[in-house]
């Protein structure tokens, strides 16, 4: 199940890291290109190989809504940083 929503998830997560890198750091740094799908990807492999993933038990004991509800939370996560950057880009300096 979790290979099924991954790919979804994961283009999901790199259109808010290509939005939020247009809107906080081509601003500030512009000599840098604007990031593409496939470079938020590629950022988001990395810092996946680098960060430490907890070591979870074999045997889960969560729910199928637990399971489920922890998957739309993932996807959802992105679309929620991308309103808060909104947020911060267009009323920040008030």
């Amino acid at each position: 199940m979790l290979i099924l929503f991954s790919v979804p998830m994961m283009l999901i997560s790199a259109w808010a890291i290509t939005v939020l890198w247009a809107w906080f750091v081509l601003p500030i740094v512009p000599f840098l290109p604007p990031l593409g799908y496939a470079q938020a990807i590629g950022i988001q492999l990395v810092i996946s190989a680098i960060r430490p993933h907890p070591i979870s038990p074999c045997e889960d004991r969560r729910t199928t809504q637990e399971k489920i509800a922890i998957l739309v939370g993932a996807a959802l996560a992105p679309v929620f940083l991308v309103g808060v950057g909104w947020l911060v880009k267009y009323f920040g300096g008030l």
